[in-house]
């Protein structure tokens, strides 16, 4: 399965949307980002916000294809515990570009048996991670989302996503 990657500034939250799909294999490809991120009311200047992600996968996956769980403050302990159950996982995490405090979402399709995670939406799409690089973007997000005035104090967060079966 390939997974995508942004190719602009602001189609993070569609871009890990399409992953999950994509993940639940559904077919979608590239000439769907726009459909999603019209869908996501996804703007340049601002991206993707929370609600209108947690709306989409309420209406798109809830109880037909996945369980949809929202956790605000997710730990690596929750997210870990939840991949090794079988679930994937939308997580935003904060980060500072030049002293700023931004949001980004990606979406993590499994934990592997040797530990490492797939990380899809990165900026060179689908990536492998050590425990300790999710860690610290846990660890990252929690330092910095109190400065984030769009997220609040609830980054970072996350949609995991439980397969039907595993419900």
């Amino acid at each position: 399965m390939r997974f995508l990657s942004q190719t602009d500034s602001f189609s993070c939250g569609a871009i890990a949307i399409i992953n999950l799909l994509k993940w639940c294999s559904i077919r979608v490809s590239k000439k769907h980002i726009p459909f999603y991120n019209n869908m996501l009311g996804a703007e340049p200047l601002f991206g993707t916000t929370k609600r209108s992600i947690n709306r989409l996968l309420k209406h798109t996956l809830d109880n037909r294809i996945a369980k949809v769980k929202l956790i605000n403050n997710v730990s690596f302990k929750q997210l870990k515990k939840a991949m090794k159950e079988g679930a994937c996982a939308i997580v935003h995490w904060t980060f500072l570009t030049k002293g700023i405090s931004e949001g980004h979402y990606v979406f993590i399709g499994t934990r592997t048996n040797n530990g490492t995670w797939i990380i899809a939406n990165e900026e060179r799409g689908e990536l492998f991670f050590d425990d300790k690089y999710i860690q610290k973007q846990i660890r990252t997000s929690k330092r910095l989302s109190s400065r984030a005035a769009t997220w609040g104090k609830t980054s970072p967060f996350c949609w995991l996503i439980i397969p039907k079966e595993k419900v």
